[in-house]
């Protein structure tokens, strides 16, 4: 296995959604560049042929900000299961971490909520990578 692709939640009205794609910035970004690669979940949802074809090969982490869970429901409208789910209000409940309150700019109580969820999807990608782990489509 080459790469894991990140999926993070898609909404725009909670400040879980922002934590959600830091998250997934820092950790494709900062903790696994080469190995972890970020899916635009707005030309998924279009349905563009380049990220369709992406999660057809690689194994994909969803991120789910809250109850509503997207990109869990999201994927499964294609017909993808994600090799694995992170999901934001578990993390909370375990870290006593809250979002925050501003959309805009995260809080510095946020800012570690979303550090401790790219790490743990760095951690994850990580597990997938070193196997073994059968992708299934």
């Amino acid at each position: 296995m080459k790469k894991v692709l990140l999926y993070p939640c898609g909404g725009v009205g909670l400040v879980v959604s922002t934590v959600t794609r830091l998250a997934s910035l820092k950790a494709t970004e900062e903790l696994l560049p080469e190995q972890l690669e970020l899916l635009d979940m707005h030309r998924c949802q279009r349905g563009a042929p380049d990220e369709i074809a992406l999660l057809e090969k690689y194994p994909v982490i969803v991120m789910d900000g809250c109850k509503q869970q997207c990109g869990s429901y999201f994927l499964n409208m294609l017909g993808v299961q994600p090799a694995a789910r992170l999901y934001t209000p578990a993390y909370m409940a375990k870290t006593k971490l809250k979002p925050g309150k501003c959309r805009a700019e995260l809080e510095k109580e946020g800012q570690r909520l979303a550090e401790t969820m790219a790490e743990e999807a760095a951690a994850v990608a990580r597990g997938i990578l070193k196997g073994p782990f059968e992708f299934r489509k």
